[in-house]
């Protein structure tokens, strides 16, 4: 398991660095794009050795591409799902940027500290420093954020967020 700053660094190393740290199976696969998508493997796995976290493009012809897109959604999902106990005395304080949509560093402080206050925001927002509207409006920019925050929230029996 990576401790909070290991998985920093993973989450803000060069993608030379991260794929060092993957293995990487080649895809095909069908729709749009024609012969070229089903003939060549240009979709990609990455699979991150140390966390066992996976993802999957084939969004395009091009395995560059796909590569790159697969690169984000693996940052993303290492902040999803891999969470470390949240220490107030060991990190600085959470900052949650105005505009922008939020970096997988930032979405994986936060999840530790929601994780860390039972996912109620109530609890978080005092820690943070910042008003319910704020945070709600910081998470609602990314839809894959919104809809893992309200899935959390619902396995431990509390209602879903909504935007309004």
């Amino acid at each position: 398991m990576l401790g909070w700053q290991e998985r920093r660094r993973v989450l803000e190393c060069q993608d030379v660095d991260l794929l060092s740290e993957c293995a990487k199976l080649p895809l095909n696969s069908s729709g749009a794009g024609g012969q070229k998508r089903d003939r060549k493997y240009s979709g990609i796995r990455l699979i991150h050795k140390p966390t066992g976290v996976q993802v999957v493009s084939t969004a395009t012809r091009s395995r560059a591409r796909n590569e790159s897109d697969a690169l984000g959604k693996l940052r993303m999902a290492i902040a999803l799902e891999i969470r470390c106990p949240w220490d107030v005395g060991e990190r600085s304080r959470l900052e949650l940027p105005k505009k922008g949509r939020p970096t997988p560093a930032m979405v994986a402080d936060l999840f530790d500290l929601l994780e860390d206050r039972g996912f109620r925001i109530g609890e978080a927002v005092k820690e943070l420093g910042v008003s319910t509207a704020s945070l709600v409006k910081f998470v609602s920019r990314d839809k894959m954020l919104w809809r893992r925050l309200n899935e959390r929230r619902m396995g431990m029996g509390l209602s879903p967020l909504t935007m309004r």
